[in-house]
């Protein structure tokens, strides 16, 4: 801790960025742009573009506050701004992006509409381009160079910091002189990040555990194919007459070895008289069985950071469809993470708005799940129809509509007394469905 406090303190005088304190790239000696390597493997962008598709399932709406025709008005403003925006084409997988890189800046382009100023579409800029300064403010390069400039600022630098930071006061000077030329100069820049803290205000992202897996498992990938004749063909032992003590037999054995070499290829073995060709077969299956486990093992690792899901090997084994609902179900956790990702930026972009048109926010945006809503409206529809009618529907009807198993309805006799429905309220009779040859009532 004491290194890392002088190490900052060598840098504030010296007033450069703060490096990246990941783990990895700081082994590596290099930047986060090796991270995008990690989206050329076929594992890893499977994985980001499983998640992907689980987004675009996803409707959006924006949710009131209050009933009162304001509020409807600033509602349907929004409403149409998104739709009309490419936000959920670039913010989607700019939102898997957070969560692999560790941080996203997106740029904000504004157009008026009438009286107002709303967004018109965003672009997720490279991660290279941006960085931090000891403080937590957003730095940038431009053109590759070596100086930044100060872009975003999250935490004031005190007088103190200035007086001693000659450099650092003509960039933050530089930066407030924009803000007077551009008033919406510091919205014009998003920054969502996963995980920030006072230490590392670039966030943790899940290619730092990703990248010696991904590396360690195309190496294994690589030496098993480089070798493939070792667990595919058999070696040759060639036996000769020619004593290989001597430098006329070495050539001459030299010289038979690549006559045979040559021939090989093309399926056919030549060999002189006297001489004899042995295969030596070994064990390929132990030595591929080595690989195979350590490229499934790699791969069972890129798919439990990434999804969030464990036992992808074992659901292989089982097949079952029941684990494959569990299988799928547990990768909802990444989701619903890149899912809060989304709605975040969606709703800063909300009060940048409303804050740039001096309203007083009284909506926010929310993702859902179209089907999810669909079943909510007929579960109330059933209940609405046994409440009222008397009917009863069978144990099948529920199992298959809403994807329940059946172990999932137990007898009244055996279910918990804290658990029972209310006795005044007409519910389903779970002793009756148990049974469900003695239903009447029709589907």
């Amino acid at each position: 801790m004491e290194i890392w406090k002088n190490w900052k303190k060598l840098l504030a005088e010296s007033s450069g960025e703060l490096p990246n304190p990941d783990i990895t790239l700081q082994k590596e000696h290099a930047n986060i742009s090796i991270y995008k390597r990690l989206l050329y493997d076929s594992r890893v962008w499977s994985c980001l573009k499983k998640l992907l598709f689980y987004l675009n399932n996803f409707s959006f709406h924006v949710v009131t506050f209050e009933k009162d025709s304001e509020t409807s008005k600033q509602a349907i403003f929004f409403e149409n701004m998104f739709e009309n925006s490419n936000f959920r084409e670039q913010f989607d997988f700019g939102a898997i992006l957070t969560k692999f890189f560790g941080y996203t800046v997106t740029e904000l382009i504004f157009e008026p509409k009438e009286t107002l100023l709303g967004v018109k579409s965003v672009s997720v800029l490279p991660h290279e381009w941006f960085a931090f300064d000891l403080l937590g403010n957003l730095i940038y390069y431009p053109n590759d160079t070596m100086s930044y400039e100060l872009v975003k600022v999250f935490n004031d630098p005190s007088k103190e910091f200035l007086e001693r930071n000659k450099s650092y006061l003509e960039k933050f000077e530089a930066y407030q002189q924009k803000l007077r030329e551009d008033p919406i100069y510091s919205h014009r820049l998003l920054v969502c990040r996963n995980n920030p803290s006072l230490q590392n205000p670039y966030g943790e992202g899940d290619a730092s555990r990703l990248f010696y897996e991904v590396l360690y498992r195309n190496m294994a990938k690589k030496f098993r194919a480089f070798n493939a004749e070792k667990f595919g063909v058999p070696t040759l032992l060639l036996e000769t007459n020619f004593d290989t003590s001597s430098e006329e037999g070495q050539i001459k054995a030299r010289q038979l070895t690549n006559l045979i070499t040559e021939y090989m290829g093309k399926g056919i073995i030549v060999k002189p008289i006297g001489t004899t060709v042995v295969p030596l077969i070994g064990v390929p299956t132990e030595s591929r069985t080595l690989f195979d486990v350590q490229i499934s093992d790699a791969d069972q690792i890129i798919q439990d950071i990434i999804l969030m899901q464990s036992g992808a090997q074992d659901l292989q084994a089982v097949g079952a469809r029941a684990a494959v609902e569990v299988f799928e179900e547990s990768a909802f956790r990444a989701v619903w993470a890149c899912k809060r990702t989304i709605e975040h930026a969606a709703n800063s972009i909300m009060k940048t708005v409303a804050q740039i048109n001096g309203w007083q926010l009284k909506c926010y945006y929310e993702l859902y799940n179209e089907r999810e809503l669909d079943l909510l409206d007929e579960l109330e529809l059933d209940k609405t129809l046994m409440d009222v009618s008397g009917l009863k529907f069978k144990k099948r009807y529920f199992i298959d509509k809403y994807s329940r198993n059946v172990n999932d309805f137990v007898p009244e006799s055996l279910a918990d007394e804290t658990e029972r429905p209310d006795s005044s309220k007409t519910e389903l009779n779970f002793e009756d469905l148990s049974n469900a040859e003695s239903d009447t009532a029709d589907e």
